[in-house]
């Protein structure tokens, strides 16, 4: 993999924003009081306040090993070449090229969530179990993560039609214009059928 200004500054950007992320993770953890203020009282009650501090405080932990792992999966799957080989796969399947990009955002997408799922299951079935805030069944979770994929991959179409179209509509007006500056000029009369 070679390095140039815009991969450069494309990981600068991500380890920033993961070193941001987790310094202002730090700093919250170590605000979190698990005794109830004098403001809240009467709002909350102190077994309930310590239950949501508590709470807080196990999310963001593992939120740690999760953005860690999202980050190291990223940064291994670039510098190994992931994304371009993946790319010469999907055209070598010999679609148009609005078929390869949504074959591509889809793997992407459906490889991403089969990787981050233990994650999701581990805080939904175990971390908000442990506190008593999950009401979801195992079919629901399904449920919810095959409505989520469908969902993103009808937006993503709609939106990747709406800019073919867009390119197509400003390609075809360029062309006509440029067709009536050359017919225009002395000399190039047989470029009017442009």
């Amino acid at each position: 993999m070679t390095f140039n200004l815009f991969s450069s500054i494309i990981l600068a950007a991500l380890v920033l924003e993961f070193v941001f992320d987790v310094v202002a993770d730090l700093l919250n953890l170590r605000a979190l009081k698990l005794e109830l203020p004098s403001a809240l009282e009467g709002v909350y009650k102190p077994d309930e306040y310590r239950n949501s501090q508590e709470y807080t405080r196990a999310t963001t932990r593992f939120g740690f090993v999760t953005s860690t792992f999202r980050l190291l999966l990223l940064l291994c799957f670039w510098f190994t070449g992931g994304f371009n080989y993946l790319d010469q796969v999907v055209r070598a399947w010999g679609y148009v090229s609005i078929v390869n990009g949504l074959l591509y955002i889809g793997i992407l997408l459906i490889s991403y969530n089969l990787l981050m799922l233990p994650f999701a299951v581990y805080a939904t079935f175990v971390i908000e179990e442990r506190f008593g805030f999950n009401r979801t069944t195992p079919s629901i979770f399904v449920m919810d993560r095959v409505k989520g994929l469908a969902f993103c991959l009808f937006y993503s179409y709609r939106t990747h039609l709406q800019l073919w179209n867009l390119g197509n509509g400003v390609k075809s007006r360029a062309g006509k214009h440029i067709g009536r500056a050359f017919s225009k000029m002395e000399g190039h009369r047989d470029y009017a059928r442009w």
